[in-house]
């Protein structure tokens, strides 16, 4: 039974509504009555309401404040109806922005209110449902098996061979530039375009992991209205960018025999999501693809990467020329897919860019080279084999001059210095030059020119790094975590982060 309390000033008008409405006939308790926005948050203190009534214009405390105050301060997860009177039609509206369930306009009509309540207590049967499913989805990802399903409820999933789809959708822009209200409603429309895929009868196998990732379970009676895996994937894909106009992802998982083996579709779908870096951003991914290629990659002996590694180490054109033509006359040989030659390239590529990033060197030029990869398809052999001799020469020519350059090997000192101590507030570019005996002005140049940003850049770059492995790792709250990484003051220490990864610390927290 759900429990309800009314708040307003005027007593006839509670007691109108105490009268009005048969509460118990609608499984509705009401629980309590205000008069003013203080009783009001100390009865929901009290009794945790399910729904709360109340008026917009009270004396000290309007219906917007109470409801600001009882959601920040006291968590609550009430429904609010909002009363109005006619004047104050225009005002009522700003409440949505507070995420009021509906407003009425006084006097009140018993059918409106009766109807707004009934949506209300459907609305919370849903969202009950709906944490009921994630937490089954949630405890099979996490390898607990489920013996005693209700069969009634889960029919669609049970006797039938799963996989686990995974979807990502882009919704940044919708964080920044969206309050509260329109983010619930574009949220909304994205679970439509997926219901109208699955069908609104296998809701139960919809996974909100968080709120810009989804799991959905792929079953039997899904597939039913597709004659493929692919066929459904593509579907999916299209009919959410069709329809909100996001970038998104797919990844579709291992094929599993039941619904207690998800957790090996839910690892297939999360090792394979390194790939969505290495094509185009809007693409479906499939794990049986992915692991004929890796399959076929692994076999392949004379595709080795720790020789070309080494050889563009070492400044060794020559080598770096035999290793080459020896992978291509290989590729040539047994007709080996591009898709393997592509693998292949994205290996070498982060090798040497660790290899880079540890003697701290400017990645940027060969970060780029992920763009050429995505092309790789479209290439013949021979501009494959190009492209990889210009990357391999461009490395090699690059880790050389870093070695020889006796001011990056006093550069990287000081970075290294930097790294070391970066939790110290008083760190700075006037503080280094002293310790390292170098005039600051040319100091600061130099670490421009040789790691592409500002002092100030690398060393709030690092700071912000640190911090995001507080939030994933531990509870600390912001402003010890402000301290550890370097910040005395912890609002700076969020307009930083915000600046540098575009969430809150908090949201940052949450999404992991």
């Amino acid at each position: 039974m759900l429990k309800v309390i009314i708040v307003d000033d005027e007593p006839f008008v509670r007691e109108g509504m105490k009268s009005v409405i048969s509460w118990g006939k609608y499984d509705v308790k009401l629980c309590g009555e205000a008069e003013d926005g203080e009783e009001a948050l100390k009865l929901i203190k009290e009794i945790n309401p399910d729904i709360v009534i109340t008026d917009i214009r009270m004396p000290e405390m309007s219906g917007l404040e109470l409801i600001e105050k009882a959601k920040k301060e006291l968590g609550s997860k009430a429904e609010f109806i909002i009363l109005s009177g006619y004047t104050d039609f225009k005002y009522a509206q700003k409440a949505i922005k507070s995420n009021v369930f509906n407003y009425l306009l006084k006097p009140i009509d018993e059918d409106e209110l009766v109807k707004v309540i009934l949506e209300i207590k459907e609305r919370i049967k849903q969202n009950a449902e709906s944490n009921e499913e994630n937490s089954l989805i949630e405890n099979l990802i996490n390898g607990k098996k489920v013996d005693n399903l209700n069969y009634s409820a889960y029919k669609n999933i049970l006797n039938s061979k799963i996989r686990y789809i995974y979807l990502e959708i882009d919704v940044l822009d919708w964080l920044e530039d969206l309050n509260e209200v329109e983010l619930k409603e574009k949220l909304r429309e994205l679970e439509e375009s997926i219901y109208r895929v699955i069908h609104r009868e296998n809701i139960n196998c919809i996974y909100q992991e968080q709120i810009w990732k989804y799991g959905i379970i792929l079953c039997d009676e899904i597939l039913k209205y597709y004659k493929s895996v692919e066929n459904f994937a593509e579907a999916l894909y299209k009919n959410i960018s069709n329809n909100i106009t996001n970038k998104c992802i797919v990844i579709v998982g291992k094929e599993v025999g039941n619904i207690n083996d998800l957790i090996e579709s839910y690892i297939s779908c999360n090792n394979m999501k390194q790939y969505k870096y290495f094509y185009d951003k809007e693409t479906v991914i499939y794990y049986d693809d992915i692991k004929k290629v890796e399959s076929k990659y692994y076999d392949g002996q004379n595709l080795e990467v720790e020789d070309l590694s080494s050889a563009i180490e070492q400044g060794d054109n020559l080598k770096i020329f035999e290793n080459i033509n020896n992978i291509f006359k290989n590729i040539k040989e047994h007709n080996i897919s591009p898709d393997i030659v592509k693998a292949y390239f994205i290996v070498l590529v982060l090798n040497v860019i660790s290899n880079i990033t540890e003697k701290n060197g400017n990645t940027d030029d060969f970060m780029n080279m992920f763009e050429t990869i995505k092309y790789m398809k479209d290439m013949g052999i021979g501009e494959m084999q190009d492209n990889l001799v210009k990357f391999s020469i461009a490395s090699s020519k690059y880790i050389k001059s870093m070695k020889s350059t006796s001011q990056g090997s006093g550069i990287y000192e000081i970075a290294k210095y930097i790294d070391n101590n970066y939790n110290q507030q008083d760190i700075s570019l006037k503080k280094l030059a002293e310790i390292f005996y170098i005039n600051p002005v040319y100091l600061g140049q130099l670490f421009k020119k040789s790691f592409g940003m500002y002092f100030n850049d690398y060393l709030h770059s690092k700071r912000i790094e640190e911090a995001k492995k507080l939030l994933r790792r531990s509870d600390l709250k912001l402003y010890e975590i402000a301290i550890k990484v370097g910040y005395s003051d912890a609002n700076y220490f969020i307009s930083k982060f915000e600046k540098i990864t575009h969430f809150t610390p908090t949201q940052y927290k949450n999404s992991k």
